[in-house]
């Protein structure tokens, strides 16, 4: 994989970093604590979609959740309701993806707006 450049925009301590890298080598220094590691661990994160700083999706949800200013949208591995009990609460995403336990009929769309109206998870309302 060669990578030519990469913006980080409110990633960690990056308000905003453009790295532009060179096709040969390209050499990442600066003092403790500027952010050299978060450079990594972005690449990282993009490359394989999981971060070396942390060992759960949900805490990997959670670090995007604080570190950006749009909403996060939680998506893949929800096998069943209370998966989207996890993701919500105890990753702070915006919102929840949930084609796995629909596409393999896990649960149905009224099931799981009960299911979250009686643990306190916010819910869109909608006409039928």
């Amino acid at each position: 994989m060669e990578i030519g450049t990469i913006t980080l925009i409110s990633f960690r301590n990056h308000n905003k970093t453009i790295l532009n890298f060179d096709p040969d080598l390209t050499v990442i220094w600066g003092k403790n604590g500027s952010g050299k590691t978060s450079v990594l661990e972005a690449i990282y994160n993009l490359s394989i979609g999981k971060s070396f700083k942390t060992n759960t999706k949900k805490e990997l949800i959670k670090k995007v959740s604080e570190s950006v200013s749009i909403p996060v949208i939680a998506s893949g591995g929800m096998g069943c309701h209370e998966d989207l009990s996890k993701a919500v609460k105890d990753s702070s995403a915006d919102a929840i993806a949930m084609a796995d336990i629909l596409h393999y009929d896990r649960s149905d769309v009224e099931s799981i707006r009960n299911f979250c109206h009686a643990n306190d998870i916010n819910v869109r309302e909608y006409e039928a």
